[in-house]
Parts: structure tokens; sequence; C-alpha cells
């Protein structure tokens, strides 16, 4: 019962706002999503805009926010450990819910249990939102096999309404920034949770929104070694947009023609999230190059077509 109190106060201290008044939607929505790393076991918490900055509420390059609440579902038994916050502070980590008998008696999966983090309510410089690009919130470790079965809890989940209804917590996942409501005195912040999202998904919008549809590999259980490539064909530049799982990884970018010769290297410094990069090709002869790209321990090989 210690745990469930301590728990209660950080749903309470993240959500100054009604319950009522999170159901007042903005239109500039956000989802969430979980990455897993296996060689590190490390889980990665993102908020994925549907918007950019600046926009029509928000003048700013950078989005800034003061609450918001992430709630995870795990495996009985999983502990978080090696928690840290990337963007705000997030509290919630030491404490979960879902066995106590009010869950039980309505018949929820007792295979499960939930976290429910809430970020700190003082303001947080989120950065740059672009629309459909990923930003890292906090990151875990835990003592799972089960890692898929780490995921974000909809707002729908059944837990959502036990929990509010008999134990009066407001456990359903929220989202208020700048850009949620127009800037005026009496603004009242509008919720912009919207749902979950995977790593795939995001990675494929990125795709068709790029117009790099063929650069998608075939193998759909690790989106990260996807390396979008475009234009493609094209006479002069060519722009990569990979995603990392990590801060500070090495990618190493080389470009080859058809007898192995290396016409073209970098180094770099990945950052967290999506990267793009360019590759000037106008000098080249009209032809067909392999472009490969190493991340982290990924490999991935691409062709690129230069046309006259």
């Amino acid at each position: 019962m210690k745990s469930l109190f301590k728990l209660t106060c950080v749903v309470l201290m993240s959500f100054l706002s009604t319950f009522a008044n999170a159901q007042q939607s903005s239109p500039n929505k956000v989802k969430y999503m979980i990455t897993f790393e296996g060689g590190k076991s490390l889980y990665t918490a993102w908020v994925v805009p549907s918007y950019s900055t600046p926009n029509f509420n928000n003048p700013d390059t950078e989005e800034k926010g003061a609450t918001a609440q992430f709630s995870l579902k795990v495996p009985n038994g999983f502990v978080i450990s090696s928690f840290k916050s990337l963007k705000g502070n997030w509290e919630g980590y030491n404490s979960k819910i879902g066995n106590e008998p009010y869950f039980k008696e309505a018949g929820l999966d007792t295979g499960y249990e939930y976290y429910i983090l809430g970020k700190a309510p003082t303001e947080t410089n989120y950065g740059h939102f672009e629309s459909g690009e990923p930003i890292a919130l906090f990151s875990f470790t835990g003592n799972t096999m089960r890692s898929g079965e780490v995921a974000v809890v909809e707002n729908e989940d059944e837990f959502v309404d036990i929990a509010y209804n008999k134990l009066s917590l407001n456990v359903a996942a929220s989202f208020y920034s700048k850009s949620g409501q127009k800037a005026q005195v009496d603004s009242r912040p509008l919720e912009q949770f919207y749902s979950k999202i995977d790593l795939g998904t995001v990675v494929k919008e990125a795709a068709e929104k790029l117009g790099a549809t063929e650069s998608l590999l075939l193998e759909e259980n690790d989106p990260s070694k996807n390396v979008l490539v475009y234009p493609n064909p094209s006479d002069s530049i060519v722009n990569l947009k990979y995603f990392s799982l990590q801060e500070g990884g090495n990618a190493q970018i080389e470009l080859y023609d058809q007898n192995g010769s290396v016409l073209k290297s970098r180094d770099e410094l990945a950052k967290r999230g999506f990267n793009t990069t360019q590759l000037d090709i106008q000098n080249l002869i009209g032809g067909t190059y392999l472009l490969r790209t190493v991340i982290g321990n990924n490999i991935i090989t691409k062709k690129v077509i230069k046309i006259n």
C-alpha cells in the first residue's frame, strides 16, 4: 500500500488538469513509442509529434511543455532499473500497480503490471519538433526476456478505466505543450496524446513522406536497420536518413563503384533518433553505385543510381 501511495502522489503531481479537461483534445497531437536495443537491454521511451515547430499555436522553433504522463505495461515481475530522464524529469519508476484486488476482481490479466511515469510539472524544452520524428524522453533497463511485451498503454485500455473508477487514479497517457493550444491569457491546456506507435511504422511513414519507399528492407523485425535514400535516382545530391537507438554512436558511410573502389567516405557521430546526411554525386558518371552504411553492429547496403 505504501508503494501505491507513492504512485498516487506521482500521478496527482503530473496531472494538474482535471480528468474532464484532459478529454478536450488539441489538433496538434503526439504519439508515444517504446524501442528496445538488445545489445544493451535498453528501452527508450519517445514522443512522436504529428506537427512541427513553429506553428500557429507556437511561434518558437522549439517545443516546450509542462506536464506529461507515460504509462507502461510490463510482464509480471519486470523491474525498471538504470532509469535515466532524457527530456524533463520523470518519476514513478520505483513503484507499479496492477496486482491490487480491484484489478483481479475486474478480470484484468494478472500476467502484467503497470508503471505510471509522470514528468515533473516544470517547463521542459523538448527542442525542435519535426512531424513524424521521435524525441527521446527517458530510458531504462529491465529484467525480462519478453522485451516485446513492454508496451505503451493505450488510453482505451481496460486498466485505465479500472484505475480511475476503482482507485481514483488517472493513469491515462498525457502530453501538454505550447503547441497544444493558442497562446492566450485565458487558454486552457488541451490534451495532445493520441495513441501509441512503433518504430516500424515511424520509418515507413518517413519513407512515404520522402518518396523513399524502395529503400525499406524486407526485414520487418528491426526497422532500425533501414537507411532511406532519396532522391534515387539522382543527378547531384543523395540524402540518407537513418534511425539511431543511441546517442553518439558511430555511423560510417561509404560509396562504392561496381569494382569495389571507395569513391566517397564519411564518419559521423549519430544523435539519438533520425539522422540526415548528404552525399554529392554530381561529378560521378552515370550508373549504379553501392552505398554501405555501418551503424553500430548493423551493416546496410543500398543501390544508388546516378543519372546524367
